[in-house]
């Protein structure tokens, strides 16, 4: 049986998107006689996901099981019905990763470990990934990349991921000063710290800077 996680920005930056998942869904649904998709709900590009799966086990009910792993706090949403929550009854399983409490403040530190843990159980990681976007620990990504035993789809565009390089020199100096850092190595928290701001409100303002240069 093979499993099938995804890994994405909270956002879409593209109008195709939903053809290019579908695509990459069903490419791994030919080539398996059993898949596990494995689901998190989180942001929009997870409702493209979700719907591209869903198309999949209409077509193909015997081969395609759809599972959300979730944390702690999600379950409880989700078993509970609470307003906004993603109807329990859709899914063939629902796992709960129970994440060990720190005294750490990033609240992002839960959702990275729950984010490694699917990744490590993966045979495919359908990737919507552009590097100067992307609004997850690096680490994450780079672990999803340098497994050899993970076949990794992409599903990101060129042609945007081309747009967004040549635009970083047209954005304001203050933001073309955090893509130097990021690209020297700092995270986004090390580069919002230089520039006095937290790395929510920095990645916040940096996100709308992209969705108004791609809806040019």
């Amino acid at each position: 049986m093979a499993v099938c996680s995804f890994l994405g920005h909270w956002g879409v930056y593209d109008a195709d998107i939903e053809s290019r998942l579908q695509t990459a869904v069903d490419q791994v649904v030919k080539h398996n006689e059993s898949v596990d998709f494995w689901l998190n709900p989180r942001g929009e590009f997870f409702n493209y996901c979700f719907l591209a799966v869903l198309r999949a086990k209409t077509r193909s009910p015997q081969t395609v099981r759809i599972c959300l792993i979730v944390s702690e706090s999600q379950y409880d949403d989700i078993i509970q019905q609470k307003a906004g929550s993603v109807p329990a009854c859709m899914f063939d399983e629902i796992t709960m990763y129970r994440v060990e409490h720190t005294q750490h403040r990033d609240w992002m530190i839960p959702y990275r470990m729950l984010q490694r843990f699917m990744v490590q159980k993966s045979t495919y990681i359908i990737k919507y990934i552009y590097k100067k976007l992307y609004d997850t620990d690096r680490k994450i990504l780079d672990f999803s990349e340098n497994r050899q035993d993970t076949e990794v789809i992409s599903v990101s565009s060129e042609e945007t991921e081309r747009i967004i390089i040549e635009h970083i020199g047209l954005m304001p100096e203050q933001e073309q000063h955090v893509f130097q850092k990021i690209d020297g190595g700092c995270t986004l928290k090390e580069a919002g710290a230089s520039l006095g701001v937290g790395n929510g409100y920095l990645l916040h303002q940096l996100t709308l800077q992209f969705i108004a240069v791609l809806n040019q």
